[in-house]
């Protein structure tokens, strides 16, 4: 359900500051049960309406644009968790000085995952919600290490 996309343009309340490269995309990973009205874009891109709640849409959806095509989104949405709860080592008050501690996250309940601009390489911030609230938390794991370790249980990335 997770899939990588390179957002080029994101509109929405909140959310106008997430795009770091409007030319080749600013790298995220968003969950397809949250994606509505997707459509193709410019041939082999995509645009779509993203919402960050998954149950009753109580919120403004947002705008994306991306660079990848709708048939290469699709096909990862269609792909299975490997656990419904999946173990996830973040920070004690999202500080990257303190220590890790584990919390099982839902899956289905990942609304975001973006990576950290002063680690990129090695953390990345995971947005979810928690019954009625969304958190969000930093993670120890790299935005590719996050898909592989909901899909394969493996945090090494190819």
């Amino acid at each position: 359900m997770l899939t990588k996309v390179y957002v080029t343009k994101w509109e929405g309340i909140g959310v106008d500051q997430k795009v770091l490269d409007s030319t080749n995309g600013t790298p995220f990973l968003i969950n397809g049960n949250r994606i509505n009205g997707m459509q193709v874009r410019a041939t082999t891109k995509s645009q779509l309406m993203y919402h960050f709640r998954k149950v009753g849409y109580r919120e403004k959806p947002s705008y994306l644009e991306t660079n990848q095509s709708c048939a290469t989104i699709n096909t990862n949405c269609e792909l299975s968790w490997t656990n419904v709860f999946q173990p996830f080592s973040l920070y004690t008050d999202n500080d990257p000085s303190k220590a890790t501690f584990t919390r099982y996250i839902n899956c289905e309940s990942i609304a975001l995952v973006e990576r950290d601009n002063v680690y990129e390489a090695t953390k990345s911030w995971i947005t979810y919600e928690d019954g009625s609230k969304l958190m969000k938390v930093l993670c120890s794991y790299s935005i590719d290490q996050v898909y592989s370790w909901v899909y394969d249980n493996n945090l090494t990335t190819s």
